[in-house]
């Protein structure tokens, strides 16, 4: 896929609540059943639009901040390819377990905190393959971060390292390259309206 950080400027708008703090992650050939069995989650509900997650989400970490509540739903990609998109308010589960999430498939997860703090991972089979912070993206790791690398800059984050770099691409590039990654294509039509199946699990 050839995304760009222009194809998710939609990110940016203020009156988006997902993007003040969250976490999206992809995985590859798993149902959304799969993906909360793997989380160890327990069942909470089932939730239309992801602002429907929002005071939920809230509400779990209100009575225990080692609780995430996690949405999942089916999407597909440009292929028809079929992979489970997690979604999580101010959580980072998908983040912190990507590794482990991505034994027998491919993972793709990025979180950011309220203070534009985060973390971008790719994880195939166990393995981490490329990981950085997307406010510092010329500082990466992992076995794929030189082939990584090049989607990046494709994706429009700047990865210079003066004072000077441009960092109002932060955000919708992460999105940008979770696509080229994934072939998944997300939208705000998709989020809004995708059917979640919801579970409580523990952050590590």
């Amino acid at each position: 896929m050839d995304a760009t950080a222009e194809d998710y400027a939609w990110v940016r708008n203020e009156t988006l609540r997902l993007t003040d703090a969250y976490c999206l992650t992809l995985t590859r050939g798993l149902s959304p059943d799969e993906v909360l069995t793997r989380w160890t989650a327990r069942p909470h509900s089932v939730r239309r639009g992801y602002e429907e997650l929002i005071e939920p989400a809230y509400e779990v970490a209100g009575r225990d901040l080692s609780d995430v509540l996690v949405g999942v739903t089916p999407v597909k990609d440009g292929d028809g390819g079929d992979w489970a998109l997690a979604v999580e308010i101010n959580g980072y589960l998908g983040s912190s377990t990507a590794v482990a999430l991505s034994r027998g498939t491919r993972v793709v997860s990025h979180f950011r905190n309220v203070n534009a703090v985060g973390r971008f991972h790719l994880a195939e089979d166990g393995v981490e393959k490329a990981v950085f912070d997307p406010l510092f993206p010329a500082m990466r790791f992992g076995a794929m971060s030189a082939a990584v690398r090049r989607e990046m800059r494709a994706a429009g984050f700047d990865l210079g390292k003066g004072d000077d770099r441009d960092l109002s691409v932060t955000l919708p590039a992460a999105f940008a390259l979770a696509e080229r990654l994934t072939g998944v294509r997300l939208t705000l039509g998709l989020l809004t309206n995708a059917e979640y199946l919801c579970g409580v699990a523990r952050l590590p």
